[in-house]
């Protein structure tokens, strides 16, 4: 058994490089990344909330400025699904469609995810790829070649990178969802991994992800509630 790469104090041990949670979670998040892409947009541009003033060079055609963040995002949700796809193409021989490099970004994104969604099994096992100008480098491992920037991903560490992503789209329009971790132990696999989305009347085990109601959680309390001993 091995620590999960993701690192976390939740990852369970395991013998890929990702544990069953950080998969559920990813597998989760591609298909998301589609709405994550496209939601974002009617915050793209910052509306001046005052008229113009007159000065010389400013007028009533004057740009609407673009929120550089939201703009940022975007790219990175289009840049890392699509290299990603196109990584799983080259593994399993495949042509990606002659039309990738002329469509709008979001409609690639949207390719690129259908593509990689029903495939993250075989992402996961990867190794790492040289990539260049990857858009997540959170330790600052990328190295210069050039005007080149050069960093080497694995599969795992991708699918890590998309669940990111789409929690951050999330995180932008304000729609973080909150997880209240539950005492007690699952019925199917006996970890203590129970957890209740909020809002929500089911529980699941973070583990195996078998669901109840949270009525038979309250019902079967004292099977779940037992000591570890």
């Amino acid at each position: 058994m091995s620590t999960c790469i993701a690192a976390r104090a939740t990852c369970l041990q395991t013998q890929e490089p990702l544990c069953r949670r950080c998969m559920t979670r990813a597998a989760a998040a591609i298909p998301r990344l589609v709405y994550d892409y496209r939601d974002p947009e009617q915050q793209l541009f910052t509306y001046p909330s005052q008229r113009l003033d007159g000065q010389p060079g400013r007028s009533a055609e004057t740009p609407i400025p673009l929120r550089t963040d939201v703009e940022a995002l975007q790219r990175s949700i289009w840049w890392v699904t699509t290299t990603w796809a196109e990584v799983l193409c080259d593994h399993h021989h495949l042509e990606p469609p002659d039309w990738l490099k002329r469509t709008r970004n979001g409609w690639a994104t949207q390719w690129a995810c259908g593509l990689i969604a029903p495939r993250t099994a075989t992402l996961m096992q990867f190794a790492p790829q040289q990539l260049a100008d990857y858009p997540i480098d959170g330790q600052g491992q990328a190295v210069r070649h050039q005007q080149v920037s050069l960093l080497e991903i694995s599969g795992a560490r991708g699918l890590l990178d998309m669940a990111w992503l789409h929690d951050r789209a999330r995180s932008m329009l304000g729609l973080t969802e909150l997880v209240r971790r539950l005492p007690g132990y699952c019925r199917k696999c006996s970890r203590p991994e129970l957890y209740q989305d909020n809002g929500s009347d089911t529980v699941y085990c973070g583990a195996c992800q078998y669901k109840m109601t949270r009525d038979d959680y309250e019902r079967y309390g004292n099977v779940f509630l037992r000591s570890a001993a």
